[in-house]
């Protein structure tokens, strides 16, 4: 299964709603909930390890800006 196809499992108003509710967004500027939750996803299907460094150097990458529309 792909990261796209998991995110079509979640209807389109969730992560505003999440973020409202959770005030995740609250003073941020770059990174949003919803990015760092693609990222989190993203990783975790695309790397035996989830650690911080792969996942910036999957933030930093086309194939990841691409998919998340940033």
């Amino acid at each position: 299964m792909t990261v796209d196809e998991l995110l079509k499992l979640f209807p389109s108003n969730t992560f505003d709603d999440l973020a409202v509710e959770t005030k995740v967004d609250f003073q941020v500027k770059k990174l949003k909930g919803e990015i760092i939750f693609k990222l989190i996803l993203f990783a975790m299907l695309n790397s035996n390890r989830l650690i911080l460094r792969v996942m910036d150097t999957f933030l930093a990458s086309a194939k990841f800006k691409s998919f998340s529309n940033q």
